[in-house]
């Protein structure tokens, strides 16, 4: 049995989506009866997500667009997480979209623009003599050395992503 994550839509939201919302599913795009939704962002830099407001039944509802073009597209509302496979969250393209756990959606999650290495999972020494790096899975933390250069600890850590999270993780160079 697999665990729901995404809140399931009470049942006159799924009816308003399916009589009044298409999409445009190369681009990621929604419109309400023909007229594009321009959606606003939620949640705090760098995490924002398109969402946008109806009215339904007299009660006000926010509705975030992925999840939306995830429903028309395939029927059904996701019961896991929506990835946004580039790791750009204002990116709705339908084959941008895909349903996965909470570790392969953090696996994916690209890294905070605070770093101070510039690269995920990797960070500098105290005593400024070159680099550590760490990656993060099944929730354990895995430390996987010391480096000379930032870049050869990223390398590291995607070397590490690959072979732990596979197609979901992320990967600092391409």
């Amino acid at each position: 049995m697999v665990t729901r994550y995404t809140k399931a839509w009470p049942e006159e939201v799924i009816r308003y989506i399916n009589e009044n919302i298409t999409a445009d599913f190369e681009s990621g795009t929604l419109f309400r009866k023909g007229v594009k939704i321009e959606g606003s962002l939620v949640n705090p830099k760098p995490r924002q997500y398109l969402a946008f407001g109806c009215r339904i039944n007299g009660k006000f509802r926010i509705l975030k667009v992925h999840q939306v073009i995830f429903y028309l597209y395939h029927g059904k509302q996701a019961k896991l997480w929506i990835d946004h496979i580039d790791g750009d969250p204002l990116n709705n393209a339908i084959s941008n979209l895909r349903e996965v756990t909470k570790e392969q959606n953090q696996a994916n999650m690209i890294p905070r623009k605070k770093t101070k290495s510039g690269y995920k999972g990797v960070h500098p020494r105290v005593d400024n003599k070159g680099f550590w790096a760490t990656i993060r899975c099944n929730g354990k933390s895995h430390y996987l050395g010391q480096f000379n250069t930032a870049e050869e600890a990223a390398k590291a850590y995607d070397a590490a992503s690959l072979e732990l999270h596979g197609k979901y993780g992320y990967r600092n160079f391409s």
